[in-house]
């Protein structure tokens, strides 16, 4: 398996990562096919126990010293001055004097301050993520995929008429509260569908997607927290979730995004069910 970058962590996002998750969703997949801003921010903060990031730390740029150096030359300072005054002898002027020597061996340690994983100066970069919710049902549905709107919305309105064409209703508002329930994410649902996942193409072929997904499994596997994870794929991308162990349902009816080559692919998150 090829090695993961240097200073690799995982965890689970927040409202604060926002801003990177749509930076890299928009990097990586079609403007058409982007979770998008306003649904990026309901899912973490819906269910952020339901999401994955895989992070790289970068360390801070040549010349910004951190808190372990800032105290290390603090401790330093009284010494180079107290030596400076003393030191006067012509023979010393040929060789380097104690501020000199300090400032390389803060310049060498500003390369290398300290790990670079507990530097406060350091920074967290991501490069692959995944975002999660709870649904009802077999299969994903359009509701599955929802977020939650206001009453006297247009798009409520639209998805009100749509339910009661459905359902032969007489008129729009004849769509009941219980049949707008399945929208967004559902605390009691037993099934988790995977709402957004990506992987920064700079890192391709160190099986970012392979490794976040497998991490990802296994927690919430453990975790005991839903029966299955549920993933809308493309037809091209089935063989790839096949090989993680993932069983395909056959083609969606959902035509999400314009695209109607969608596939229900799933994994069981109980142990010895196929």
């Amino acid at each position: 398996m090829a090695p993961l970058p240097d200073h690799v962590l995982f965890r689970p996002l927040g409202p604060a990562d926002i801003e990177k998750v749509v930076k890299l969703e928009a990097k990586t997949i079609p403007s058409r096919e982007c979770t998008g801003k306003e649904r990026v921010s309901y899912w973490l903060r819906a269910a952020p126990e339901l999401s994955a990031g895989m992070f790289v730390r970068i360390p801070p740029r040549k010349g910004t010293s951190c808190r372990k150096m800032s105290r290390r030359r603090s401790s330093t300072d009284s010494a180079a001055s107290s030596a400076s005054s003393t030191s006067s002898s012509s023979s010393y002027n040929s060789r380097k004097g104690p501020e000199s020597k300090l400032a390389d061996a803060e310049e060498e340690d500003l390369d290398h301050c300290c790990d670079v994983s507990a530097c406060p100066r350091s920074r967290e970069k991501l490069i692959a993520f995944i975002i999660g919710s709870k649904f009802v049902g077999d299969e994903i549905s359009d509701e599955a995929l929802s977020v939650p709107i206001r009453s006297n919305s247009v798009n409520l309105k639209k998805l009100r008429h749509r339910l009661c064409c459905a359902n032969n209703n007489s008129s729009p508002d004849a769509a009941s509260a219980d049949e707008l329930k399945g929208i967004g994410h559902l605390e009691y649902g037993d099934k988790i569908v995977i709402q957004a996942f990506s992987v920064d193409p700079d890192y391709q072929g160190m099986k970012l997607g392979t490794t976040i997904l497998r991490d990802y499994i296994q927690r919430l596997s453990t975790q005991a927290v839903a029966s299955k994870i549920v993933i809308l794929a493309h037809a091209d991308m089935v063989p790839f979730y096949e090989k993680l162990g993932f069983y395909d349902s056959g083609g969606s009816q959902i035509n999400a995004n314009g695209a109607d080559d969608w596939h229900n692919v799933w994994i069981s998150l109980d142990d010895g069910e196929d």
